[in-house]
């Protein structure tokens, strides 16, 4: 039916621009805004979440954060996502990984795996829980190793890099990758 495409299109769109108007926003402004769509009055909210008014008011002018087992009554309340309410933005975040392994790649690709992994050790320490870094970074390890077999501490992180993966990452491309350096440098080892 034509009018609920355009009603879900309308939704859609709507969402993408609170998205957006959203992404530096503090928790407290965040909570203030939907609130505030909402036209709520902070006692309203402070009822409908059975705290005090005073939580509510704490939250919006930063003196506080909610307690971690209203995030998910937030959400759903509020109708949008942890990451949009904490005001974290994948997006940026992806694109910002995506700089990070394309500027180490241009490195490792012309072998200068030490820039590479400068790049790459700040990225894990700016995404510690992003499997791709972490994959690009025991590359580079294992290369550097690979160039300079007196370097034990490099394969043995590749090492302990490759086991991160197979034990937490569940996408296969990355587990394969993993796979073939620890083979390399399970050999090595002896």
């Amino acid at each position: 039916d034509i009018n609920e495409i355009s009603l879900y299109t309308i939704t859609v769109r709507c969402r993408q621009v609170f998205e957006q108007e959203i992404q530096n926003m503090s928790f407290g402004t965040i909570i203030k805004k939907l609130r505030r769509e909402r036209d709520l009055t902070q006692e309203e909210l402070a009822e409908t979440l059975s705290i005090s008014p005073q939580a509510v008011s704490r939250w919006e002018t930063e003196a506080a954060m909610p307690d971690i087992s209203l995030l998910p009554t937030l959400c759903n309340y509020f109708s949008v996502l942890a990451d949009m309410l904490l005001g974290i933005d994948t997006e940026k975040k992806r694109e910002k990984m995506k700089e990070i392994l394309d500027e180490a790649g241009k490195y490792s690709s012309r072998g200068y795996y030490d820039k590479a992994v400068e790049i790459l050790s700040a990225g894990l320490r700016e995404y510690p829980d992003s499997f791709a870094v972490m994959r690009d970074f025991m590359y580079a390890r294992y290369w550097q190793y690979n160039n300079d077999k007196s370097q034990i501490k490099f394969r043995d992180e590749a090492v302990k890099l490759g086991e991160t993966i197979l034990a937490k990452s569940t996408d296969d491309s990355l587990r394969e990758s993993a796979i073939q350096i620890l083979c390399f440098s399970y050999r090595d080892k002896g």
